[in-house]
């Protein structure tokens, strides 16, 4: 693998657990770059025997995603996605980044959580577009780097 753009990457739905999900559905039309990652609680330290304060890195979490899809309602996979926003059940993602439009290479993370909000946008002359917000349930189930079909 080499340095990437973020041109070529994959959303797919699963059944959320403890283990990865193998029941994947890849879901069509993504509009918008979908981000992950995580950040820990800075804790500031003072100390009145030193001119320094300590920084220490607490607890970390994941910041809720942003799923932007351009809307298709009798999509499959878009209307699992809505059945989730209604029923707040939980559901595992798994985003796949690739090096290629041949969608090979790259690499993955799964998370579990649920949909927190869906919100239609659109106007006169723009695609219709939904986006739900996915909250993680704690970290990552696995990330892992993919090599083939």
């Amino acid at each position: 693998m080499d340095i990437q753009t973020g041109g070529f990457l994959r959303l797919e739905i699963g059944t959320a657990g403890s283990v990865v999900s193998t029941t994947w559905k890849a879901v069509p039309s993504i509009n918008s770059f979908i981000t992950s990652g995580s950040s820990a609680e800075v804790i500031d330290v003072d100390q009145f025997d030193s001119q320094w304060n300590r920084t220490l890195i607490g607890h970390k979490s994941t910041p809720p995603i942003d799923i932007v899809l351009n809307y298709i309602a009798d999509n499959e996979q878009h209307k699992a996605l809505d059945g989730y926003a209604v029923s707040n059940k939980p559901l595992q993602i798994r985003i796949s980044y690739f090096d290629s439009s041949d969608m090979v290479t790259g690499f993955y993370i799964v998370y579990n959580g649920r949909i927190s909000s869906d919100t239609v946008a659109g106007g006169r002359d723009e695609v219709l577009t939904k986006t739900y917000t996915f909250n993680v349930d704690a970290g990552p189930v696995a990330t892992g780097v993919l090599t083939t079909k």
